[in-house]
């Protein structure tokens, strides 16, 4: 009988190059379109996988509230990382624990069920993207079937363009290998993916729907703006909108939203749980607001995101911004 298939997900950053909205919430907890990033990679591994590894550690308490110990029928083990000293070292943890085929996926990047189950087609695999400026990230070398030669490492100089997108398919023989301190200090999930590539062989499976990296505070605020646009999703709305507010194109609101009077909301946006908008807010398109927020009265917004617990001014004027209850972070368009 064929073992069920699990996966990992490595959640135990503190993400300091997100703060300071990582300061009292770990990154995987960020919610882009309000959806927790953990819940939307939970939700693409929906009737993948019967079990989650999720290695945890920088507020581990506040993700295990959260999801507790199983998610819509995917059984859920916290793995602490105690000493983060690298993604490899996170894997090294499940030794012993964890057997047969894995995913292992970055806790804070959007993926889609459609690309992961592409993995599955190999013995072993890694989704990589194209992308524009791989001089951020791993870049994968090829042969002509697509088999992984090497992985090279934020290039200064040009060896392609098909970038690592932290998405891999292994399995326990990754273990025959002993890791070994990068020269960053770290033990790195790659020395696993480049010593099965020896090995065995590794399929570099390329993205067909999406990929979306929250490395900094305003990637967060693109991934917002890449859901709404291309997967908005089902349109919910649980509160009544008044006849007095104008509603043009998609938009989704949730439980006790309150209108003012004259409020227009032009669409793609996504409206949370327990919102006041006063009279004559204009919600432009691309804009978030999260739960148990407050916007005054001729307030204008676009393209930003609204997290939970923020109140803004009446006549405050957001554009590409960030705004938590503490501090408004504005992105350079």
């Amino acid at each position: 009988m064929k073992e069920p298939l699990s996966a990992v997900i490595l959640a135990a950053g503190k993400s300091t190059r997100t703060y300071p909205i990582t300061l009292n919430t770990p990154k995987g907890l960020l919610k882009v379109s309000n959806v927790p990033i953990l819940q939307r990679t939970l939700n693409e591994l929906l009737g993948i996988v019967q079990k989650v590894y999720i290695i945890v550690g920088y507020k581990k308490e506040m993700i295990q509230a959260i999801f507790g110990s199983s998610y819509k029928g995917i059984e859920l083990v916290y793995v602490e990382q105690q000493e983060v000293t690298g993604t490899g070292a996170a894997i090294l943890q499940l030794k012993g624990m964890i057997t047969g085929k894995f995913l292992v996926l970055n806790g804070d990047d959007l993926y889609k069920k459609e690309d992961i189950q592409e993995l599955l087609q190999y013995p072993y695999s890694v989704l990589a993207q194209k992308v524009s400026d791989p001089s951020r990230f791993g870049v994968f070398t090829t042969d002509s079937a697509g088999k992984l030669l090497d992985l090279i490492e934020k290039p200064k100089e040009n060896v392609g363009n098909l970038v690592n997108t932290g998405c891999y398919l292994f399995d326990e023989k990754i273990f025959e290998h002993t890791l070994q301190k990068s020269p960053r200090g770290e033990y790195e999930i790659t020395d696993y993916l480049l010593y099965l590539a020896k090995q065995y062989g590794v399929q570099v499976v390329q993205v067909k729907k999406y990929w979306v990296a929250l490395g900094y505070s305003w990637d967060l605020l693109k991934a917002n703006q890449f859901v709404l646009k291309y997967d908005f999703g089902e349109e919910q709305r649980a509160s009544e909108i008044p006849e007095y507010v104008s509603v043009t194109g998609t938009v989704s609101i949730g439980k006790n939203v309150v209108f003012g009077k004259n409020v227009q909301l032009f669409g793609p946006i996504v409206i949370g749980n327990d919102v006041r908008i006063n009279d004559n807010a204009y919600i432009l398109p691309y804009t978030v607001i999260e739960n148990d927020v407050v916007i005054d009265e001729e307030c204008m917004i676009a393209d930003s995101l609204i997290m939970d617990h923020s109140f803004l001014h009446r006549d405050a004027k957001r554009r590409s911004a960030i705004v938590t209850p503490k501090y408004t972070i504005t992105m350079n368009t």
